[in-house]
């Protein structure tokens, strides 16, 4: 089949090392190995490798005159810019499509991006748009609204009528969809996120990992892999290991971000330095060393419509998982047999911590049950396989 992969997202390049860059390359990838042909149009950037030059960032104009607008008028602005840019997006789609004759677009969503769902429309090309997200509620949760934001609302409801296949990554979000733009339930695909087992190391460094933190084998390692973000939870996290009874517990956290310094400051004013450990951000490569070095995996927290990447990875690696209870995370895994599932309240994370620690049984028993989920139907093989044999579904109807 040949394959148009489009992205409009003007700051998401190929080669990012986040979750969304992550999911494109691992999606691309299998499909190119299952002998497709696709090409890619990120306009983010189409090059895989990141660039090699170093460069000190000046301060930008953006930057310097952001804090005196006000920030509704920054929002439509930006709003206002984002419409301009899609404009461009489509002329180079079209263009892409005319050169490369495909059979089908898809598209990676953004926010207010019209562009992929008018050019397939024009053009009568089989259209699949993924949706990663309530992007306008995103936006408006995260930056603010702008003057325009009805027309993102229906920028949104023009997305999901036009493309033939909406392919979303929790429940929550068909459900979602289906409420906001009815959207029929038959043209909505589940694929939770996933994870690539050739990342998995082939040796184990735990010990060595461990060694570093003056622990010894005996000690128990809660773990935490992700960016500190607030809706990660890892406060939430903090809290409930700062009240857990033991003497050999530790807290291993792996990752950087906005609230890195204030959580560590945190871990200072509880005493808690000699059991802590922060890593701040690590290569992708080297993160599965740190899991490997953890006997209980922990995401205390998460929004309410996102499949998360973590909880594959710590299931591939087999270590036992204390998960938050919500919609996308009870898509995949059972509570009580997969993992332990809770309510994001620290009283409730305490009481998973100290049944987890209290209960090495119990964890294995989970850390398998949970590994061989993971590899049996949450790899990226199966979640592109899934999406193409949706298509081919659509396509001969």
């Amino acid at each position: 089949m040949k394959i148009l992969y489009y992205s409009a997202h003007p700051n998401l390049p190929l080669s990012s090392r986040s979750g969304p860059g992550t999911h494109m390359r691992e999606i691309i990838s299998a499909w190119k190995e299952d002998g497709h042909e696709v090409q890619v149009l990120i306009m983010g950037g189409n090059d895989i490798a990141p660039p090699t030059i170093n460069t000190t960032p000046r301060k930008s104009l953006k930057s310097r005159i952001k804090p005196i607008i006000p920030k509704v008028i920054w929002e439509t602005l930006k709003d206002a810019s984002l419409r301009k840019f899609d404009l461009h997006c489509e002329q180079e789609l079209r263009k892409a499509c005319e050169q490369f004759q495909p059979e089908v677009i898809y598209e990676r969503a953004y926010f207010n991006m019209l562009s992929g769902v008018r050019v397939a429309e024009e053009l009568k090309i089989f259209h699949a748009l993924e949706m990663n997200a309530p992007y306008p509620e995103e936006k408006a949760a995260m930056e603010g609204k702008g003057l325009f934001h009805y027309k993102s609302v229906q920028a949104e409801w023009e997305q999901c009528e036009k493309t033939q296949l909406l392919v979303v990554v929790s429940s929550a979000l068909k459900k979602y969809f289906i409420e906001r733009t009815g959207v029929a339930a038959n043209k909505v695909l589940i694929t939770p996120n996933a994870v690539n087992l050739d990342y998995l190391p082939k040796t184990s460094k735990a010990a060595e990992i461990r060694e570093a933190f003056s622990w010894s084998k005996q000690d128990v390692v809660f773990g935490f892999v992700g960016s500190i973000f607030p809706y990660h939870g890892v406060d939430k996290l903090i809290e409930a290991f700062a009240l857990l009874e033991s003497e050999n517990k530790r807290l291993l956290i792996v990752g950087g971000g906005a609230l890195l310094d204030t959580y560590k400051a945190r871990v200072a004013t509880l005493k808690l330095n000699h059991r802590v450990a922060f890593t701040g951000a690590v290569p992708h490569q080297e993160v599965y060393h740190y899991i490997d070095a953890m006997d209980i995996t922990v995401m205390a927290d998460s929004n309410w419509y996102g499949s998360p990447v973590k909880i594959f990875e710590y299931g591939a690696m087999k270590k036992a998982l204390i998960a938050p209870n919500t919609i996308p995370v009870l898509d995949v895994m059972v509570d009580g047999v997969d993992g332990t599932l809770c309510s994001n309240e620290t009283p409730k994370i305490l009481s998973a911590m100290t049944q987890m620690h209290e209960n090495e049984a119990l964890r294995n028993d989970l850390a398998h049950s949970w590994h061989e989920k993971v590899l049996k139907s949450h790899t990226w093989r199966e979640v592109s396989r899934s999406i193409l044999h949706e298509i081919t579904k659509h396509l001969t109807v």
